[in-house]
């Protein structure tokens, strides 16, 4: 009993003078509080920032992250023009290009499963497309150096129009099929190609048995807790999500369905989740997420240099915003402009959704870094 009482008056003696030393101190105590907190002349800025947009018109939303928790959020303008409905940040919205990186995660995630080689040529999964397209390789289609034509370009020449007709993912295979050769060598050029993720998504799909709609909800949003995030194989659907509109107001009907190019539908809350993923490989793994960041070579297989090349990773591009190296990609698709930017350096995400062909969302994305890295 006595030892008892002696170990209580021992520590009533020390535990003060640990405060007072600084050895343990509230100031530490509230380290992690003191750094969530958000600045208040960054939110005055942000806060600027949305009210140069019209509360009558569509807008958009955007959000920036940090990977410690502190972020910064916002929505302007109207979700809906008839009956009126303010844009709320957690909107869903149609993601446009930006959705090509889930694309090109996911042949990845195949590669890792050993399904598949980025070296392979399409032609082992895709021998309908004809004999021309043996030397294009995977690789060529998820860093646009495949040269196979543009299926829109395609269904313009049948007489289809953009907007009016509609145009199925089965419509457009037939058409590639008629093909007996590549635009250029594969491997020789950088030609941005919504065909080659379009086909990317049909091998996703030969390769897992799945869907690539649902592939990559089991494999990538699932496991990254992305719960607004799904890809549209085929509308109309039941789930909500903010509809664009034309600069006369007119609300863009979706007629073309084709998945990988485009068609995932999501939130900037879950982009940030995208975003940090970048980081921690949560999914994938780091050594696949730094594949999956990592551009292709400016030289070819044969020593020359790649024509109009450009720093394209795997559906992203490097790129350079407030001296900091930055991951970007943007979208634009019946009237939705959309824009994601992961740097690294900062440990920052930031994601800028638009459901108004006349909001820059790339502009404002680059804002909002402007602000954030002043």
């Amino acid at each position: 009993m006595y030892r008892c009482y002696l170990t209580l008056l021992v520590l009533l003696l020390v535990i003060p003078n640990l405060f007072l030393a600084g050895i343990i101190t509230p100031a530490k105590l509230y380290k992690k509080d003191e750094k969530m907190k958000r600045d208040p002349l960054i939110t005055q800025q942000l806060q600027s920032l949305l009210n140069k947009y019209s509360k009558d018109k569509p807008g958009f939303t955007f959000m920036a992250k940090y990977d410690d928790g502190v972020y910064y959020e916002g929505a302007a303008g109207l979700a809906s023009l008839s009956p009126k409905k303010s844009m709320k940040v957690n909107d869903v919205f149609n993601l446009a290009s930006v959705s090509k990186q889930f694309t090109a995660f996911a042949i990845l995630l195949l590669e890792k499963d050993k399904k598949l080689s980025l070296d392979d040529s399409i032609y082992k999964f895709m021998p309908e497309l004809g004999e021309y397209v043996k030397p294009v390789t995977i690789s060529n289609l998820v860093h646009h150096t495949g040269g196979v034509s543009d299926y829109m370009q395609l269904a313009d020449e049948k007489g289809m129009i953009y907007g009016e007709d509609i145009l199925t993912s089965e419509e457009s295979l037939k058409h590639l099929y008629e093909l007996t050769k590549t635009e250029f060598l594969p491997g020789s050029k950088f030609d941005y190609s919504n065909t080659g993720y379009f086909l990317l998504a049909q091998i996703v799909e030969k390769t897992s048995g799945m869907s690539i709609k649902e592939f990559s909800r089991t494999r990538i949003f699932e496991p990254l807790g992305m719960k607004s995030t799904f890809i549209v194989d085929q509308y109309p659907i039941t789930r909500d999500y903010v509809l664009s509109y034309d600069k006369e107001g007119k609300v863009h009907q979706v007629q073309w369905n084709h998945t990988g190019d485009g068609a995932v539908h999501s939130n900037v809350h879950d982009l940030m989740l995208w975003g940090e993923n970048i980081a921690t490989g949560k999914v994938g793994g780091k050594d696949l997420v730094k594949k999956f960041a990592t551009p292709f070579s400016p030289i070819t297989t044969d020593g020359k240099q790649v024509e109009k090349y450009e720093p394209y990773a795997c559906g992203i591009s490097e790129s350079k915003i407030q001296n900091e190296n930055a991951l970007e990609h943007s979208g634009g698709w019946e009237s939705y402009e959309t824009n994601f930017i992961r740097i690294p350096g900062k440990k920052l995400t930031i994601a800028v959704l638009a459901n108004n062909e006349e909001v820059d969302a790339i502009n404002i994305s680059h804002e909002i870094a402007k602000i954030l890295l002043q």
